[in-house]
């Protein structure tokens, strides 16, 4: 699917770059390399004064173009003063998978005109030499050799038999003790109660309008922060340890046990602001004005959610226990 992707946005391209034109450069480390080998690729692009360049990031993993596998960015370098022309460059670890030769290149990128029109764009290809792992004294296929013969050893199967079906009425006794055992959630022991002080540093961060780069930036470390700490405390998470993705997948699984406690509305708002989060701290992103003030108050929606779902349900379990 990431491919079939790619290659549409060249299509766009080669459409859009006959009225763009604009010099940008691809630069690759070694001229032959074995097959899935690393190596690094730079892609360079002069802009012109009131122009911004968006190199992938690459949060979601690795992507493919045509031959090429770019694995991660080792460096991205995209300036925020665009008063002046200048080049802005990102470098990528890529490796290649092919017979002989292989196109690299044809990485997308963005331009955001002085006009705020957005262009998608790619960067030329280059060829690179694949170099064979066969010996040069190899003189051809040679004839299959005949099959070895062993004794049957049995006993090392049964004993792999009988720990598997060990292992699965372990696995079957503990799956129905999970299911008779009550979820609970215990807080964290906390100077000041959770929700108060998440609540007191949204409002303090609601009242703060973040302007250069390095004041955008802090402005959604302390979101992703209040995010993170309200979590931590309250849902047993180790949420400040965990990247977003993980933290993600941590929540499904305790919506799964307990969805009164985290609905999937709320895993939803999270993980929207920790992704413009992500990108604020790793990519440069500056979001708009208004938008920072809508990720405050998504964030705050999903932790009032989550702290009323929290109450409702120790007012549950402290009728169940008086009950019995």
């Amino acid at each position: 699917m990431m491919r079939i992707s790619i290659l549409s946005v060249a299509l766009v391209v080669g459409l859009t770059a006959q009225s763009f034109a604009q010099d940008v450069r691809i630069h690759i480390s070694k001229d032959s390399v074995l097959v899935g080998e690393q190596f690094f690729v730079t892609v360079a692009v002069d802009a012109r004064v009131g122009e911004k360049i968006l190199f992938p990031a690459m949060l979601e993993g690795s992507i493919s173009v045509g031959d090429a596998e770019f694995i991660r960015p080792t460096e991205i370098v995209e300036a925020t003063d665009i008063t002046m022309s200048r080049t802005d460059s990102a470098t990528y670890v890529v490796a290649v998978f092919g017979i002989d030769s292989a196109f690299v290149g044809g990485l997308p990128y963005a331009v955001i005109t002085a006009q705020s029109d957005t262009l998608i764009l790619s960067s030329p290809t280059a060829l690179i030499g694949i170099r064979s792992i066969v010996p040069e004294e190899a003189q051809g296929i040679r004839d299959l050799a005949p099959l070895a013969t062993f004794p049957v050893v049995w006993w090392p199967w049964v004993l792999a038999s009988i720990l598997l079906v060990g292992a699965i009425i372990l696995a079957i006794r503990w799956w129905r003790i999970r299911q008779n055992k009550p979820v609970t959630f215990a807080r964290k022991p906390a100077a000041v109660d959770p929700y108060d002080e998440a609540v007191a540093r949204l409002s303090r961060l609601a009242d703060t309008a973040p302007e250069s780069e390095d004041e955008v930036k802090a402005y959604y470390v302390e979101l992703s922060d209040i995010l993170r700490n309200y979590l931590e405390y309250t849902i047993q998470i180790p949420a400040l340890e965990r990247t977003t993705r993980e933290l993600l997948a941590a929540l499904e699984r305790v919506s799964g046990i307990a969805a009164d406690l985290v609905p999937e509305s709320v895993i939803d708002q999270i993980g929207r602001t920790l992704d413009v989060s992500d990108l604020a701290k790793f990519a440069s992103h500056r979001p708009a004005v208004l938008e920072n003030t809508e990720f405050v108050e998504l964030a705050r929606d999903a932790i009032e959610t989550m702290e009323r779902s929290r109450r409702q349900r120790a007012i549950r379990e402290a009728e169940e226990a008086s009950a019995s």
